[in-house]
């Protein structure tokens, strides 16, 4: 998993908010799959498509509050392949904020981490970005 930004402030998810909830930041973050064919997206008992994403603060391990994931795109390294063939396959996902509690008690000036776990059936991966009470910064 990897992500496309890796803080959030404050400011910006409320200006978000102010065009309407949810908010959505597009492309957020990533995951790629990496040995696997378009045919294995189809989904199975042990493996639903899309892959499960849960967000939790970092210092306690708290559910971050008014925080999901959006899939908005399926990326294949060789579109043009049979669907068993195997390749690397990137999914894009949005962040959709349903409100700005994800901030609550932050500091002026300060940041709290927010750790991403990916979950496949038995394939797992985590990431990492931040909320601040302040402008974007990157780490």
């Amino acid at each position: 998993m990897f992500n496309s930004r890796s803080d959030f402030s404050q400011h910006e998810i409320e200006a978000l908010l102010s065009g309407g909830t949810p908010g959505i930041v597009s492309d957020a973050l990533y995951v790629t799959l990496d040995g696997f064919a378009a045919s294995d997206l189809s989904g199975a008992p042990d493996r639903p498509f899309p892959p499960t994403l849960a967000f939790n603060f970092a210092d306690n391990n708290a559910v971050v509050p008014g925080l999901d994931a959006l899939l908005l795109n399926v990326l294949y390294e060789a579109p043009a392949a049979a669907a068993d063939v195997v390749q690397r396959i990137t999914l894009a996902y949005g962040l959709r904020w349903a409100s700005r509690h994800a901030f609550d008690g932050i500091a002026a000036g300060a940041e709290r981490a927010i750790t991403v776990n990916v979950a496949w059936g038995p394939s797992r991966t985590s990431g990492q970005f931040g909320c601040s009470h302040m402008s974007m910064s990157m780490r």
